[in-house]
């Protein structure tokens, strides 16, 4: 058996090193999937209830709905996926506006696939997948590099 060199040890801890933190991102990632599942169906929870109460409806009920589950959900990420310091009175608004772009993508692939793929509009779930993925992919993309980095002078 052949001595390892002190150049063979760095690279494979090096190697074990850039494992292990694509293991933490992984479950970033999954920390982050899971507390969306939560802030869904705090949503629908809330959307529901709403949606029968004759002076608010649907409409107004999203309005009440959506910002109580962006909190929640920032709440629980702050806490549980990135353990952050930073300020969270600008770190919630920067939190807000990414989860509004996230929406706002998720709506426009949604839109854009059945207006391209006519037959997507009889099974509108696959369309909605698609879109849901796109604006998870936004929404942590730009939680982990924007809102919850660690930032310096909050």
């Amino acid at each position: 058996m052949r001595r390892m060199s002190g150049a063979d040890i760095n690279a494979m801890l090096k190697a074990l090193r850039l494992k292990l933190a694509a293991g933490l991102r992984q479950h970033r990632f999954v920390r982050f999937s899971i507390v969306g599942g939560v802030g869904f169906a705090i949503e629908a929870v809330l959307l529901t209830y709403f949606a029968t109460v004759p002076a608010v409806g649907a409409i107004k009920g999203r309005a009440i709905s959506f910002p109580i589950a962006v909190m929640t959900t920032w709440w629980l990420n702050r806490t549980l996926t990135f353990q952050s310091k930073n300020n969270p009175h600008r770190e919630s608004f920067r939190y807000f506006l990414v989860q509004s772009l996230g929406a706002v993508t998720n709506l426009g692939v949604f839109m854009v696939l059945v207006s391209t793929f006519s037959w997507l509009r009889s099974i509108p779930v696959v369309p909605l997948f698609i879109a849901a993925i796109f604006g998870l992919l936004v929404n942590f993309t730009l939680s982990r590099k924007y809102v919850f980095a660690q930032h310096e002078k909050d």
